[in-house]
């Protein structure tokens, strides 16, 4: 199962989805989405207080503890996975951030997780949504 957030826009207004879908044969199959009035971090504090422990990839262009993804994280080389010593301040939330550059497609993967026992990274199956 996968519970991405897409933001797209619609002539000059962002349109913010969440969508629930099952990864089949490496595609993201949409299951069900909702519109939503807020961001990311919006999302990531929902789940906290639902106490649902999550573990959601978050773009490079996303702030963590003040800095880009890409700039903590853009020197990784391919299959190289990088841990922050302490946790961090991912969209008003405090988590543990993991990242490792895919060997594939060369993106940085950055996951902030809420989870205990941490994030196990490793290839994607070629999901896409």
């Amino acid at each position: 199962m996968r519970t991405p957030t897409r933001t797209w826009e619609r002539g000059e207004t962002p349109l913010n989805l969440l969508v629930l879908g099952v990864v089949l044969h490496g595609y993201t199959v949409p299951l069900v989405w909702t519109a939503l009035d807020h961001d990311g971090g919006e999302w990531f504090r929902f789940l906290r207080r639902k106490k649902i422990k999550r573990a959601i990839r978050i773009r490079k262009n996303a702030v963590v503890d003040e800095l880009r993804v890409d700039a903590w994280f853009g020197d990784l080389k391919v299959g190289e996975v990088r841990c922050l010593a302490e946790r961090a301040n991912v969209y008003g939330e405090v988590m543990q951030v993991v990242a490792t550059r895919c060997q594939r497609v060369g993106h940085v993967c950055a996951v902030p997780s809420s989870l205990v026992r941490g994030v196990h990274l490793r290839e994607p199956q070629g999901a896409r949504l």
